[in-house]
């Protein structure tokens, strides 16, 4: 950890919202396949993909309570840049496009779940068939917003020199093929061949997020202060 900035003084906060985050994947295993990635191809298998709508509904409240863990961990990456004006400028921006990003992936399996009470009421095929692909095209904006919000808090990470300036530059990289992926990712949802191809490469940013995202959250974790 660098020096030329003082010394980091870390919290537990951000490692808890991480934490919550990821516990997103309990209702992530347990869900069928939804939305389909079809975008109105097969309708039949569509409708039958949406036949536990408990199950779905319960997974869109879980979801819109731990993703929340991402606005929490932003929170607590902020709050590493206290005293520091312009770092904090840019970990606003970082909390602000975390919190639009949960918002928008929310609204997305709100929609899924809307579309798995349509087709168990029996509802006109067309309208599940419509809410699918659109709760599809919601997920795909997610990835600009979070692209910023990671950007932006590697940015952060970088100009303080509190943090290991590798955590900061992955950031980066990852927010980067975010960003990419997010303008392209709604252009070659539908598409085939090269575009589709190139558009779903850059998704490989998620993974770097979640790297990035916990290494982050552990030196913070690490840098607490302990209680005297």
């Amino acid at each position: 950890m660098e020096s030329g900035r003082g010394r980091l003084v870390g919290n537990r906060v951000a490692l808890v919202g991480a934490a919550m985050y990821f516990l997103e994947w309990v209702a992530i295993l347990l869900i069928p396949s939804v939305p389909t990635e079809k975008l109105g191809h097969d309708p039949t298998a569509i409708v039958a993909a949406y036949s536990d709508p408990k199950t779905i509904g319960l997974a869109a409240g879980w979801f819109s309570v731990m993703l929340f863990g991402r606005v929490i961990f932003t929170i607590g990456l902020r709050d590493a840049f206290q005293g520091l004006r312009r770092e904090r400028l840019f970990a606003n921006i970082a909390v602000a496009a975390m919190g639009l990003s949960v918002a928008i992936e929310v609204i997305s399996f709100g929609i899924t779940a809307a579309a798995a009470w349509v087709a168990d009421a029996g509802g006109n095929q067309d309208a599940v068939v419509a809410l699918d692909a659109a709760s599809e095209v919601v997920f795909s904006l997610v990835f600009g917003p979070l692209a910023v919000s990671v950007l932006a808090g590697s940015i952060a990470m970088i100009l303080s020199r509190l943090f290991p300036r590798w955590i900061g530059w992955l950031g980066v990289l990852g927010g980067s093929l975010l960003l990419v992926g997010g303008i392209l990712g709604v252009g070659g949802l539908g598409a085939k061949g090269t575009f589709h191809d190139v558009a779903g490469a850059f998704m490989v940013g998620v993974p770097i997020f979640w790297v990035w995202m916990i290494a982050t959250s552990v030196v913070l974790f690490r840098a607490t202060p302990k209680r005297t």
